[in-house]
């Protein structure tokens, strides 16, 4: 029985992603912050679900879940690790707390890193387990490579696992360890029933509240049309048992505007379009 961690399994890509996996016959371990998920999760997904207990920040968990793994396993190596767990916190840059910017640097990248380094054994680093190497997965966003207005501490943290992402696919090419980047555009996850926040009421005053009142209600109204966490957990499958994986899969809806034609654009011209957009012209507020 193959055998895959899944970071971020409570909701979203990660809840549907480990759904798929244990139809498909796999055993997954499945990470949450709370005693409840952890029981919810067990009580809905059944015996091929064993939860985990960790906040990617807190490395002496991690590292106390991935013995966990270990021992589960026995000799045998872990298939996949699907690294999904994230955070958003949105604000105009000018006026957004510190300890906003560097939660979700912590969490989004820094965390993915501790996670792939507690696992690294598990998935070929140690060789006297058996099996196949393992393979990771990534999960960014459409943010990596382009980043919106407001959007600045998340898109950072974005970009960073980009980097990340293509750091360990050359680098743990010395263990056969395959490395999958997925960039999701809008998701039907809970990230868009939290996007207006009552801290949010600390930039109401200033020259970005009313623009940044406008980009929420944009941002919420691409979540009524977003794809389903399904989608990307089929994808997600298919990176981790085709053949011949690609480096990266991109899947949103309205490819050709929300994806193709703004990586294609002089950043000069796609400046001006998104700063129209969101009505941050000079002068206006």
């Amino acid at each position: 029985m193959q055998a895959a961690v899944v970071t971020g399994a409570s909701s979203g890509i990660g809840r549907a992603t480990a759904a798929l996996l244990v139809e498909h016959g796999w055993r997954v371990f499945g990470t949450v912050r709370t005693e409840a998920q952890a029981e919810e999760l067990s009580t809905t997904l059944g015996p091929g679900i064993i939860p985990l207990r960790f906040d990617l920040r807190d490395g002496p968990a991690i590292a106390r879940a991935a013995e966990l793994v270990a021992a589960a396993l026995g000799a045998d190596r872990l298939a996949g690790l699907v690294n999904n767990a994230g955070l958003a916190h949105f604000g105009p840059l000018a006026l957004q707390p510190i300890d906003d910017w560097q939660a979700q640097i912590d969490v989004n990248l820094t965390g993915t890193l501790r996670v792939v380094q507690a696992f690294l054994p598990l998935l070929g680093a140690d060789r006297r387990r058996n099996g196949p190497p393992g393979r990771i997965v990534n999960i960014s966003s459409v943010s990596g490579r382009i980043t919106l207005p407001f959007t600045s501490g998340y898109a950072a943290s974005k970009h960073g696992l980009e980097a990340l992402s293509d750091a360990m696919r050359r680098e743990l090419a010395i263990y056969g360890i395959r490395t999958i980047l997925i960039q999701p555009g809008a998701v039907r996850t809970p990230i868009w029933d939290k996007v207006d926040r009552p801290d949010d009421e600390r930039f109401a005053d200033g020259d970005f509240g009313r623009l940044f009142a406008g980009f929420k209600t944009a941002f919420a109204a691409a979540g009524e049309k977003a794809l389903p966490s399904g989608r990307f957990a089929t994808l997600v499958h298919r990176a981790l048992t085709t053949r011949n994986p690609r480096p990266r899969y991109a899947l949103m809806r309205g490819r050709l505007a929300h994806w193709t034609l703004p990586r294609l654009l002089p950043d000069h011209l796609l400046d001006r379009i998104l700063i129209r957009q969101f009505g941050l012209s000079r002068g206006t507020r």
